[in-house]
């Protein structure tokens, strides 16, 4: 699958080291930004996030190539092996009234990771480390080696309200909170659940408001380091 993003053009030393970084660690630095040309900051940036995530998904087409992952259930399938999974915890964690606005986000959260969509899922991913992440999660999941020698084997990401899962989660193998199968019910509910900013982000971005443990109000620090591993742990999840 080809990308939609513009070809960057030739690329200088500086630059392909600054690629090579990214590539390596996932990491990118600000002041890469001014490596690349530009009328302006905001034009530079373009041209740097650009160079980056083009060289990252051919990257990753060049490990993948040829590459045969199960086949994916169909959309309505996937919407309700979803539904199925979450409906028990959104019932008893969430109160009656934002029950179905809940569990119409969440049916549709989960994408599987493919080698027709992989492409558009790196190109629209918004942050630099985040887009690695999901590479190397799909690299994982075709046996392909991993960007920067990552021994880390990825079931999947979750990225504000969408549920990224490789092709691994249909093999039933993971370890996250026990069988992968239910590990994903769990984690699809903590887009919404869990009590740090980005889901009180993500509930107003659904029309519900902030739960009762999300509303402001005075939390002792140990209250305090609690949330912060937690909201430490949200993204990726493995099966190690």
């Amino acid at each position: 699958m080809t990308s939609a993003l513009p070809a960057p053009g030739p690329m200088n030393e500086e630059q392909r080291a600054a690629v090579s970084r990214y590539l390596q660690t996932g990491d990118t630095e600000t002041s890469d930004t001014f490596l690349w040309p530009g009328n302006n900051f905001v034009d530079k940036e373009t041209n740097a996030h650009t160079a980056l995530r083009q060289a990252l998904i051919d990257e990753v087409q060049r490990r993948a190539q040829g590459a045969v992952l199960p086949e994916i259930p169909p959309q309505r399938e996937l919407v309700q092996m979803t539904r199925c999974r979450v409906e028990p915890m959104v019932r008893g964690l969430f109160p009656k009234a934002e029950q179905d606005t809940i569990l119409k986000l969440l049916e549709g959260s989960v994408v599987f990771l493919t080698t027709a969509n992989i492409n558009r899922v790196l190109e629209d991913e918004s942050f630099h480390h985040c887009a690695w992440m999901l590479a190397n999660a799909y690299l994982t999941s075709t046996g392909a080696e991993p960007l920067g020698g990552s021994k880390q084997s990825l079931l999947g990401l979750s990225q504000e309200t969408t549920c990224y899962v490789t092709a691994k989660y249909l093999e039933g193998r993971g370890k996250f909170g026990g069988d992968s199968r239910e590990s994903l019910g769990l984690r699809i509910v903590q887009i919404i659940r869990l009590p740090c900013s980005r889901q009180q982000c993500n509930r107003s971005f659904v029309g519900i408001g902030p739960s009762a443990d999300q509303r402001p109000r005075m939390a002792s620090p140990p209250v305090l380091a609690e949330r912060n591993a937690a909201c430490a742990k949200m993204g990726g999840f493995s099966d190690l």
